[in-house]
C-alpha cells in the first residue's frame, strides 16, 4: 500500500506551521484488535468442550487452555487498557513523546529530543512467519540519547516495554518502537518523522522544510 503524498504534506506544513502534530491511536484499529481476541477465546473455548468428545482430548485441552488464557485472560485485559489509557504521539520542534491518558490528562510515557535521535527506521515484520508483513516504525538513539533514557524516571516505564514486546515482538538496545495502532499508514508517519528529524535535527536545518519526495 503506497504512501499517500497528500497527507503527508499537511502533517508536515502542521506541524511547520502551528508547531505541534498530535497522532492519536485508532479506536477502529483497538476495537478491532478486542474482537479478535474475542473470536480466538471462543475457539479456544470450543477447543476445551472437544477435549472430551476427541482421542487426542490432551492436546485440545492444552490448546484451549493456552488460547483461554492468552487471548482471553491476557489479551482481552491488555486491550482493554489500550482503550482505557490510549496513546498519542506528540511531534514538536523539540522532540516527540509518548503520551497516555491519566483521568483527564495525559502522561508522558516516553520523550526525546531530535538531536538525541541518530535516525528513524521502518521494519517489514511477518506475524508468525506468514506473507503478510506490517511496517514497523521506530528511531535509534545516540548514546547521549540512550544515556539520558537510562537516566530518564518516566522512560523506559514498564508499560512501554509491554507494548513494545506485545506491539513488535522485539526489544533492542538504542531503539525505540512506536504503538501499532497510531492512525494512518506507518509509511506515511515514517516519512513525516524522517522530515521532522532533518528540519529538526540540526545536521540539515539549513535546507529548511522539505515536503516528502526530495
Amino acid at each position: 500500500m503506497g504512501i499517500d503524498a497528500d497527507r503527508v504534506s499537511r502533517q508536515t506544513e502542521q506541524l511547520r506551521s502551528t508547531g505541534v502534530l498530535v497522532v492519536p491511536e485508532s479506536p477502529s484499529r483497538q476495537w478491532g484488535m478486542l474482537l479478535g481476541c474475542v473470536v480466538f477465546t471462543v475457539l479456544s473455548i470450543g477447543l476445551l468442550s472437544l477435549a472430551n468428545q476427541s482421542d487426542s482430548s490432551l492436546q485440545f485441552m492444552v490448546g484451549g487452555i493456552a488460547g483461554v488464557v492468552f487471548f482471553g485472560v491476557v489479551g482481552i485485559s491488555a486491550v482493554m487498557r489500550k482503550i482505557l489509557r490510549r496513546s498519542r504521539l506528540v511531534v514538536t520542534p523539540e522532540g516527540l513523546r509518548l503520551e497516555r491518558r491519566s483521568g483527564q490528562s495525559y502522561v508522558v510515557n516516553e520523550s526525546a529530543r531530535w538531536m538525541d535521535i541518530a535516525e528513524f527506521f521502518g521494519e517489514q515484520i511477518s506475524s508468525g512467519g506468514g506473507p503478510r508483513a506490517q511496517l514497523v516504525t521506530g528511531y535509534v538513539l545516540t548514546p547521549q540519547g540512550q544515556r539520558a533514557r537510562s537516566h530518564d524516571a518516566a522512560a523506559p516505564q514498564l508499560s512501554q516495554r509491554a507494548n513494545e514486546l506485545v506491539d513488535r515482538g522485539t526489544l533492542r538496545e538504542g531503539r525505540v518502537y512506536l504503538p501499532a495502532m497510531l492512525e494512518g499508514r506507518s509509511g506515511e508517519l515514517l516519512a513525516v518523522l524522517q522530515q521532522a528529524h532533518r528540519h529538526y535535527g540540526g545536521s540539515r536545518a539549513s535546507d529548511g522544510w522539505n515536503g516528502p519526495g526530495r
